[in-house]
Parts: structure tokens; C-alpha cells; sequence
């Protein structure tokens, strides 16, 4: 099961242009969409000993979405207006936009 049920959105049905020339966005209600899902496999491990004094340390490396995946983190809405018009609005497109598709990592610990 996904997770998108939990994320709703409100996009945009379509856009006018005001009587200033702006073009606006056109909601028909809020909350009608939904957040693609989103899953990622984090990895990670742990190395501990200790050292001459006794005392424990340790490394922790590992990966954040280590099959890099483009998880979206907003949706973009983009106007596209008609070539050669007067401001129209041709459609509205709706990108996802992600940030960091793989992350790794790492850590020093030392324990007094």
C-alpha cells in the first residue's frame, strides 16, 4: 500500500486571464488530488570497537533511497501560453519536482 492517500493537493482544473491581463489559476475544490507515492530503501551499518584506552567508538555508514529514485517532493504547476497570443493560457502542465535521489553517508562516534 502507498502512501499518496495521505498527501492530498489541490491543482489547478484550468486557468483565466483577469481583466488586467494576469492569468490565474482556476481550483474547482480543494484537496481533489493526490501526491504520486513515496518510497525509498535506506541502508545503512555500524561498526563498533574499541580503542588502546578502553574506550568504544564506532562508524556508521550507509545510503538514504539507495535504488535512486525520484521521489517528488512538490508539484510544480507551469503555464504554458499560446505562441502569437495575447497572453492565453494553451495549457497547464504539472511537474514533479525531486531532491536528492541518493544520499550517503557517514559518522564517527566516540563514547566516554
Amino acid at each position: 500500500m502507498g502512501i499518496s492517500n495521505r498527501f492530498p493537493i489541490t491543482l489547478p482544473s484550468g486557468a483565466y486571464i483577469d481583466f488586467f491581463g494576469t492569468v490565474t489559476p482556476f481550483y474547482t475544490g480543494r484537496n481533489q488530488g493526490r501526491m504520486p507515492n513515496y518510497h525509498r530503501l535506506d541502508l545503512g551499518a555500524i561498526f563498533k570497537s574499541k580503542n588502546r584506552k578502553g574506550r568504544d567508538y564506532g562508524w556508521n555508514i550507509g545510503v538514504y533511497n539507495a535504488y535512486n529514485r525520484n521521489n517528488p517532493f512538490y508539484l510544480e504547476v507551469v503555464k504554458n501560453f499560446k505562441k502569437g497570443g495575447k497572453g492565453e493560457v494553451e495549457n497547464i502542465d504539472i511537474f514533479k519536482r525531486a531532491f536528492f535521489p541518493f544520499l550517503p553517508y557517514f559518522s564517527y562516534q566516540i563514547r566516554y
